[in-house]
């Protein structure tokens, strides 16, 4: 096991190295973007990037505090759910029952690669390629549809 140390400075390397790798791959529109602080404008609207010892996964969290709010967002995603998964080269998991690590309830997008580590430098590679993968083909998606979803909570 690592000590609190290791793990830190693991976790400091590895973030650094998909930021590195992350920040040569322009957006659907040609431009360079910070991937890990992905633009959605939406409000209490989050793509997440998350690995530890047994899985990496990509998320679009919506945590709204109003239910309604996340109703609409999430009704509104299940209308275009053909168009973004017939265009994505990993098939999400999509999930109303999720909690965030406050406990609240949470409306979650998820794609997931098992059985990798943070602490494998062997899986390395293969994280950060999943990460650019889901990355890339949301954002096209998210170029190409997010004006909707941005227009129903103006």
């Amino acid at each position: 096991m690592f000590s609190k140390e290791e793990r830190k400075k693991i976790n400091t390397a590895f973030w650094g190295a998909v930021k590195k790798e992350l920040n040569k791959t322009p957006d659907a529109e040609g431009s360079f973007i910070q991937w890990l602080n992905y633009p959605i404008k939406i409000k209490d609207v989050f793509l997440r990037l998350h690995v530890d010892n047994k899985l990496a996964v990509a998320s679009l969290d919506i945590q709204s505090a109003d239910e309604g709010i996340r109703e609409l967002i999430w009704e509104q995603l299940e209308e275009l759910k053909k168009v973004m998964e017939l265009n994505m080269k990993i098939l999400p998991v999509w999930d109303k029952s999720v909690t965030n690590d406050a406990g609240l309830p949470i409306y979650q997008i998820r794609w997931i690669l098992p059985n990798v580590s943070l602490y494998s430098k062997e899986d390395e590679q293969s994280i950060i390629h999943f990460f650019r993968t889901v990355l890339v083909d949301f954002d096209a998606f998210y170029a190409e549809f997010g004006d909707i979803l941005k227009n129903l909570v103006r």
